[in-house]
């Protein structure tokens, strides 16, 4: 059903929008939306969001209808809801964004914390005992008979049944695995 009435006559418009004529809904939308996105953008700053607030709008209005009152201009109507709306976004974006960078903070400040705890309750005994637990069994005890029992590789070799040069070998693989640990 075609309507030709003003768009500026608020009366039958918001009549026959109360009424639930779809027709005067389709001019209402074709005649603001535009204009709205633009007003919402100029306040949010990205057309997408814009956009959305602005659909939203309409579905709130087409939901709301009965709601309407005739006295109050649907202009203003619509130009304060998508002020509204897109203040409330912003309000909920920001703390959004306040909320993320505080719990990103916490953990930050949660793992630093942790790392100072973790270095001053290690002794360097202890830290070099986490090391070592760390690397293969068979390095580990290479490492140990060289460095806390003092024996040469000779002896280390023929006690594990493995040649001298296969001790030094693991010992210097061993050794430059402990030192980069050691430094983080």
């Amino acid at each position: 059903m075609q309507h030709n009435f003003d768009i500026t006559n608020n009366e039958e418009i918001v009549d026959a929008l109360i009424k639930g004529d779809e027709a005067t809904f389709a001019t209402v939308y074709k005649s603001y939306f535009t204009p709205l996105i633009n007003y919402a953008t100029s306040i949010v700053t990205d057309q997408e969001t814009a956009y959305e607030i602005v659909q939203n709008l309409f579905v709130t209005l087409w939901e709301n209808r009965k709601k309407l009152d005739r006295e109050k201009s649907l202009r203003n109507y619509l130009l304060r809801g998508t002020h509204n709306n897109s203040l409330r976004y912003l309000k909920a974006h920001t703390l959004h964004q306040l909320h993320h960078e505080q719990i990103k903070q916490e953990t930050s400040e949660e793992e630093q914390e942790n790392i100072i705890n973790r270095e001053e309750t290690a002794d360097p005994e202890t830290r070099l005992a986490i090391i070592l637990n760390e690397l293969p069994e068979r390095s580990r005890q290479v490492v140990i008979m060289s460095h806390i029992e003092n024996k040469k590789s000779a002896e280390i070799a023929k006690e594990l049944g493995i040649s001298i040069r296969t001790v030094e070998t693991i010992l210097y693989q061993a050794m430059k695995k402990l030192r980069e640990k050691a430094k983080k």
